[in-house]
């Protein structure tokens, strides 16, 4: 959906100037010669000194230009790496080819490291290795002018004992309707919206141990509504892990993780903010039909797949909250709650023999508020 044509940042200048300019300091020479590794070559700056920080002001290279840079606690190790406590790009713009402009009023990581070899270039070599990224007020503009922006995006990870935790948030992502081919566009745009601004919450950790915990992951769209998820699971190794996405495992290496895997607890809900009304006025303006008459039509449709599920009291309250929820719009929650870890293999099995059997054997219930 999304045209690849947009370049998400920048991309490498072609052609290279004058290399970096020496200030004298060992940090800010550091950081200098990263960007002219990065492909903004002649870069050059004003160099102070502020206790453990050394700020780099008005810093200027080809396709290159921020208030400052600010290197926290930096240091040089055996490798010409610069590590820092942080770095922070202030009111930074990068050009790319053929017009395209990024912009950020700051990028501030966190645990840094950047390299001091390596073969990365652009973006990537000047964000480096980080333990945490936070942006605010970031534009990007393709050539063609296809356009992103976005308000704040905030980044963490932790790893102990082999035990890894992180978080992401994302506010104010928003899309012009540019970057979608038809008919999605037309599609989006005939439901009222002129450009799509989006949301993202998530967290969790995962042991080595096989256990993963997705504490939340949030994903709403304004004017349409937000869909979350939660759960736990077990066997999640990091050899079950590799044997999944190896695109050659054998056939039975793929059914002893399915048999190791097993689902502790999973909810998904989502909450309306307007996508089920935008809906149905399309469908009104479509058809001539009343809101009603394309709500009894919708559920009548919707019936031959819920008696699919086989489950004869499950059907009816998947149909009762559906109804509820299409006439009154607001939360519809599913959740597996097993009694016990039910494996992937179990799923499959039920599924193959006797679907009826997957709402007692998860647990299943759907409600809606």
């Amino acid at each position: 959906m999304l045209r690849l044509s947009l370049v998400l940042v920048v991309v490498a200048l072609a052609g290279r100037a004058a290399a970096f300019e020496p200030t004298g300091n060992i940090v800010a020479d550091a950081m200098l010669k990263t960007l002219d590794a990065a492909g903004f070559s002649g870069a050059r700056a004003e160099v102070e000194r502020v206790a453990d920080s050394v700020i780099l002001k008005n810093p200027r290279a080809t396709g290159f230009a921020a208030e400052s840079i600010i290197v926290d606690s930096g240091s040089i190790d055996a490798d010409n790496a610069l590590n820092a406590a942080a770095i922070t790009y202030r009111t930074v713009s990068i050009a790319g080819a053929g017009g395209a402009v990024s912009s950020a009023e700051t990028v501030t990581l966190s645990g840094v490291k950047l390299s001091g070899t390596g073969t990365q270039t652009g973006v990537a070599r000047l964000l480096g290795d980080f333990s945490g990224i936070a942006l605010t007020n970031v534009s990007a503009r393709s050539a063609a002018g296809e356009a992103i922006s976005l308000s704040r995006l905030a980044a963490s990870g932790t790893r102990a004992d082999g035990v890894m935790d992180g978080a992401l948030s994302v506010e104010g992502l928003v899309f012009d309707l540019s970057l979608f081919d038809e008919p999605a566009a037309g599609q989006i745009r005939a439901l009222g919206f002129d450009r799509l601004t989006v949301g993202l919450a998530a967290e969790g950790a995962w042991q080595p141990d096989g256990r993963a915990n997705l504490r939340t992951a949030a994903l709403g769209v304004d004017g349409m509504g937000t869909l979350t998820l939660s759960g736990a699971a077990v066997g999640l190794t990091a050899s079950s892990i590799a044997k999944l996405q190896a695109s050659a495992a054998e056939f039975s290496e793929v059914l002893e993780v399915l048999g190791a895997v097993s689902l502790r607890a999973l909810t998904v809900s989502f909450e309306d903010d307007g996508l089920t009304k935008a809906l149905l006025t399309a469908a009104v303006g479509r058809t001539g039909q009343s809101e009603g008459a394309v709500t009894a039509a919708l559920l009548a449709a919707a019936r031959p797949a819920i008696a699919e599920l086989g489950d004869t009291a499950f059907a009816a309250d998947v149909e009762a909250a559906l109804t509820a929820f299409m006439t009154t719009p607001g939360r519809l929650t599913v959740r597996a709650m097993p009694t016990s870890d039910v494996t992937a293999l179990q799923v499959i099995g039920a599924a193959m023999v006797n679907r009826a059997l997957i709402p007692d054997l998860l647990a299943l219930t759907i409600t809606h508020e």
